[in-house]
Formats: structure tokens, sequence, C-alpha cells
């Protein structure tokens, strides 16, 4: 773990729990810029690690009947009701057509939208990418956006395919999002620290 820091990380943490009892638990590096000593105090980013409370509040929704799985997230986001994909033929040609059935809220959970993440402009010979990529250029000149106006956006976005055929980790977990959005009527950030953090006691956490 040292070495992870020698080599250029700012810290890393490690704690290895078995049973209840802690087998191993040890600190490196520095939790900031100025120099903190990361500790079992400091607070990391969670990036994909959101999912978690993510998936875990989108069950506990569906358990109290705010949604089946086979629902289409048009449900909530009407301008989902259609939506196109890419037919890749043998020969390297490549058609848009209208997808066969609708994205549902199953889809959203297992990864099987058929969106990957778009998170820039450049470059890419990636039709899927290339097509997200027109529809989040507007918004990304704007600057600041809400959830709500990226599904919008992502709407338009041709499907890499049939939704619910493949896997592909990507824009799923922003359409689960939106959807705890709409049923609690305030922001995800909110409902998780409502549903999850507060009740868990996860002061940390956000």
């Amino acid at each position: 773990l040292q070495s992870f820091v020698d080599k250029g990380i700012p810290g890393c943490a490690l704690k290895v729990v078995q049973n209840g009892t802690t087998l191993y638990e040890g600190y490196f590096g520095h939790s900031d810029t100025s120099g903190t000593p990361l500790t079992d105090k400091s607070v990391f980013r969670l990036a994909s690690m959101s999912k978690i409370p993510l998936y875990t509040a989108m069950m506990m929704l569906y358990e109290r009947g705010a949604f089946l799985l086979s629902d289409p997230v048009s449900t909530f986001f009407p301008e989902w009701a259609t939506s196109k994909k890419y037919v890749r033929h043998a020969n390297g040609y490549i058609d848009v057509v209208p997808t066969e059935h609708p994205v549902t809220i199953r889809d959203t959970l297992t990864m099987k939208c058929g969106l990957p993440y778009c998170n820039s402009d450049a470059p890419t010979a990636d039709p899927t990418l290339q097509g997200m990529q027109n529809c989040m250029k507007p918004l990304w000149e704007k600057g600041h956006y809400t959830l709500r106006e990226q599904i919008r956006a992502m709407a338009d976005a041709p499907l890499a395919f049939e939704p619910g055929s493949h896997w592909l980790y990507g824009f799923s977990s922003e359409l689960a999002a939106g959807i705890i959005e709409a049923v609690c009527e305030k922001p995800v950030n909110e409902a998780l620290r409502d549903m999850i953090f507060d009740p868990l006691e996860m002061n940390d956490t956000g």
C-alpha cells in the first residue's frame, strides 16, 4: 500500500474484516493537498460506489409499490416512450431503426439500456458515443444542467442494441436516479439521505 503512495497517488486505505473481526486496517499517505494524514475519519469520493445506495433505494421503492420492474421508464419520462437503436451489418454498414421494446426499469437496474457513459466530446469512432455527444453538446455548452435535463436530452440518442438484450456499463444509473427523484419528488441526493444515510447514521456519506 505504501508503494502506491510512493508511486504518486495521494493516499490509500485498506480494512479487512472477517466474521466481525478486523484482521487488518492500515492508512497511508494524505487525504488532501495540504498534507493531512489519511485516517479512518477521511472522506473519499465514492464515484461508481454510489450505485450501491442508488439501487438499494430503487428496490426499497419497488417493495413499497412505487413501480414494477417491467414498467417502461417512459412511465416517468414520456420522451423515452420510443427509442432508436444501431444495427450493425456484416459489411460494416450501420442502420438506425426503432427499437422493438421500450427501456424498462429492470433494464436500468441491470445496465441493459444500451447507452455507455459519455463524459466528454473527445473524438471517437463509436457511433453510440457520437450519438450521445450530439445530444449532450447543448447541455455542455450551457454549463450547469439538471439530471432531468440530461435524461430528456439522452432520449434522442440511438441505443447500442435492443433494450434488455445486452449488458453495457453506463447511463442506466442516471435513469434510475431520475426515477427516484420522480417518485420521491426531491433531488436524488436528498432521497438517499432520507431513505438510507440518515436512518443508518451514515453521517459522512452523501
